[in-house]
């Protein structure tokens, strides 16, 4: 665990620093005897104009530190503030320790994990029914390829009225095409799923 920050001495040292807020002056200048090469720099002046410091180079460095005046002491006031909430928690039981935090992403993971189960249930359920009705479809097929087969085997087909021999016929075809559709329904199904 890291040291808390000692705001106080922070404070301490903002306040005892010269008074903002700090303004930045920039300035390019060619320097002499160096062949015309251009040289830049910073002036950072406090609240009331006078020299603070030069900084060379890049301006947006001066306009960091000047910023930094003001940045520090609204950071000190903002950590003061969260402190004061998080101190008003731990009074009111409103704090949520580490320990809580954990035993929350755990629930929380195990409703995730009970979740997708319970979708896997679902889904293997869907693949049995879907199973079962092929092998029903199938198990028809042969009853009515049986029941055509006897029939037509028999001495009596001849003798079996138009209509019926019809019927017999039909039955056998539909139970065959649905059992074939069944079977393909659930290769569809399988294929998709193991593409997926």
């Amino acid at each position: 665990m890291t040291t808390p920050l000692d705001l106080a001495a922070i404070r301490a040292r903002l306040d005892a620093a010269v008074q903002g807020p700090y303004t930045v002056e920039h300035v390019r200048a060619t320097t002499p005897g160096s062949h015309g090469v251009e040289t830049s720099s910073s002036t950072i002046r406090d609240g009331g104009g006078c020299w603070i410091c030069e900084v060379p180079g890049d301006i947006r460095t001066a306009e960091f530190l000047a910023a930094a005046r003001t940045d520090v002491g609204d950071l000190l006031d903002e950590c003061v503030r969260l402190r004061g909430e998080i101190a008003d928690m731990h009074r009111n039981g409103r704090y949520i320790t580490n320990d809580e935090a954990a035993r929350d992403a755990a629930r929380f993971k195990a409703e995730r994990e009970r979740d997708a189960a319970i979708a896997e249930l679902a889904r293997l359920r869907a693949e049995l029914l879907a199973e079962d009705a092929v092998i029903e479809a199938v198990l028809a097929e042969y009853d009515a390829a049986d029941a055509y087969a006897y029939h037509r085997n028999s001495a009596d087909w001849s003798r079996l009225d138009a209509n019926v021999q019809t019927r017999l016929l039909v039955a056998k075809n539909e139970t065959g095409a649905a059992a074939i559709a069944a079977v393909a329904a659930l290769r569809a199904a399988r294929a998709g799923k193991d593409g997926g």
